[in-house]
């Protein structure tokens, strides 16, 4: 994102990196980044033979723990009632996967140590496999976002559009659409300061500007 905002826009101000900036912030965490960029890496021969098995090994088990995790399917028995009831939780009324179980915020990988005491598993892997269920749906959303962002990158921004009717526009973000008044979401979303938020706040607004179609239309 960084080296993005430095070559493809301007920076008349001290530049400051901020989470909000990221137009992917869900998709683009810290534990994931040798999944992201290590492709990158081999593909540019940065990557030792060595390094990629190390990186091929890891992710495929952790996809196998995933799967593992997707698969194996737990009935709330007298055991499974009396070990949520030690830990507090409430347990739940019918059959239940572990994957399932790990989407709650208050279901830890002890418990689930507890629950399947036959699974093997590190920590470090079972953590990223539960960061990415319970991050499952957020990232289905943020997906169809991107994928919409995409679609509208040629649209057209009204020339008499009042950026001071958009009420939950950013103060920055409404500064600076006065100041450039880009003629496209895509332009729109290439000036500095502007962040995902600020463009789907944009959307709406236009969106809702659109005469509705009637029936016999």
């Amino acid at each position: 994102m960084l080296i993005d905002d430095l070559v493809t826009k301007e920076s008349d101000e001290p530049y400051r990196v901020l989470t909000s900036r990221s137009e992917y912030r869900l998709t683009l965490r810290a534990d994931n980044a040798d999944e992201r960029l290590t492709p990158y890496g081999i593909k540019v021969g940065l990557i030792t033979p060595h390094e990629q098995k190390i990186y091929q090994a890891k992710y495929k088990s952790i996809y196998e723990l995933l799967q593992t995790f997707e698969e194996t399917i737990l009935t709330p028995d007298a055991r499974i009632r009396e070990i949520f009831a030690r830990a507090e939780i409430t347990a739940p009324k019918n059959k239940f996967s572990l994957a399932e179980l790990l989407k709650r915020p208050d279901v830890n990988l002890e418990l689930i140590r507890e629950l399947a005491p036959s699974l093997e598993f590190v920590i470090p892997e079972a953590e990223e496999v539960a960061t990415r269920l319970r991050y499952q749906g957020y990232l289905a959303k943020e997906r169809e976002q991107v994928q919409k962002l995409i679609n509208i990158e040629n649209r057209l921004i009204p020339a008499d559009l009042n950026y001071d009717a958009i009420t939950n526009l950013a103060r920055e973000a409404r500064e600076k659409f006065w100041k450039f008044q880009p003629r496209t979401l895509g332009q729109a979303s290439r000036i500095s300061g502007i962040n995902p938020a600020d463009l789907t706040a944009l959307l709406l607004y236009i969106e809702q500007r659109r005469p509705q179609k009637t029936n016999k239309e």
